[in-house]
């Protein structure tokens, strides 16, 4: 039902620099954020694991120029991974990662 929700005005559709990617994952036994930058073929797995709605890449078939293009960006683009506690709340720390990585600012000198 998700996809059935319009949001056509919630889109950007201009081209805007892509300074990184960040997935976030759940883990049991941590008690705060970790963050790991990926390399390699993680970093590759993690990019073409991520993809919105890669269901519908799947069933259309293997795409060698769509392989090639998740290439090019693991090539450029880091790649980290958020590893978050399970049933902790620690947005303001991912948030003041975000801003601190992304855009070169403590989350003090943002308000």
């Amino acid at each position: 039902m998700k996809y059935l929700i319009p949001a056509r005005e919630s889109f950007v559709y201009h081209k805007v620099p892509l300074h990184g990617i960040v997935e976030l994952k759940v883990v049991d036994d941590i008690h705060e954020i970790q963050v790991e930058l990926l390399k390699g073929q993680e970093k590759l797995m993690t990019i073409c694991n991520n993809i919105y709605r890669i269901e519908m890449k799947q069933f259309a078939g293997g795409n060698p120029e769509y392989f090639k293009k998740c290439v090019e960006i693991a090539k450029e683009i880091p790649v980290y991974r958020i590893l978050r506690p399970k049933g902790l709340m620690t947005v303001a720390a991912q948030m003041k990662w975000l801003e601190e990585t992304f855009l070169g600012q403590a989350e003090e000198e943002l308000i």
